[in-house]
């Protein structure tokens, strides 16, 4: 099967050689913690290129079998080593959810991918040195403006499409564990080297202070804090005192 997944450039045959590795793994754990490692990973990262980026139900399969991944040791381990090349492939399917406007986007459509996606990147975050889970969105730095994005439209459409809180109780656990690594890696830097960090790895915090569109700045703050976790608030303060961001700072404080 991995020589399939790696030299084929059948569409219909890679997605159901994917569909049959993914039936195998979720049905036998025991499986899945032998199959899911690197050779695998990158067997699935060759077939998802041959396949031009699928975006439908093929491409759900494939999240879901990543999911999979990051249910057991082996293959958390295998997605730490190629986060680098598993975020962008990511990215490319959000950037597609983020082509709608928030109150727009079709959550009926993506939900499964979503609910996927988004507990394998706080797997990855969790088991990085927080230097490092700071840093990571570097080889993708759209991922986090279109993870806001989409907390913003699960927002504004939690009311009439409750399976959107399933997706924002995802987003809370990641926000809260991204925060908490940049909040602890800038306890250990000094001032000097905290300022550059706003055009470099802390961007997307910098341009989530300057925006003035779609709410995305409150959107942000209110789903970090939806459960109330002072320890979370602590960490959020902090990071915004210390990187000079008085907007969010604001909205943070307005939220308690």
């Amino acid at each position: 099967m991995l020589f399939i997944l790696k030299s084929s450039t059948n569409a219909t045959l890679l997605i159901g050689t994917v569909r049959l590795i993914d039936v195998i793994t979720r049905e036998d754990d025991s499986l899945a913690e032998v199959w899911c490692g690197d050779r695998l990973l990158t067997a699935i990262l060759i077939a998802q290129h041959q396949m031009k980026w699928l975006h439908g139900s093929e491409v759900e399969i494939i999240h879901r079998l990543l999911y999979t991944f990051s249910s057991n040791v082996n293959g958390v381990s295998a997605l730490v080593n190629s986060f680098s090349e598993v975020l962008p492939t990511f990215g490319v399917y959000l950037r597609k959810v983020c082509e709608d406007a928030p109150h727009l986007i079709h959550f009926v459509t993506y939900y499964n991918s979503l609910r996927a996606i988004i507990p394998i990147i706080d797997v990855v975050i969790a088991s990085l040195p927080c230097m490092d889970a700071m840093c990571c969105y570097l080889s993708d730095p759209h991922i986090l403006p279109c993870l806001i994005h989409i907390a913003c439209g699960c927002q504004k459409q939690k009311s009439e499409l409750p399976l959107v809180r399933g997706i924002l109780a995802d987003l809370n656990v990641l926000f809260k564990d991204i925060i908490k690594s940049v909040s602890s890696c800038l306890e250990t830097m000094d001032d000097s080297n905290i300022a550059p960090l706003t055009t470099g790895e802390l961007q997307w915090l910098a341009n989530l202070e300057n925006d003035d569109q779609f709410g995305f700045r409150e959107a942000f703050t209110n789903c970090c804090l939806n459960d109330g976790d002072s320890e979370t608030k602590a960490c959020l303060i902090s990071v915004c005192n210390q990187l000079k961001l008085p907007r969010i700072l604001e909205s943070v404080t307005t939220d308690g």
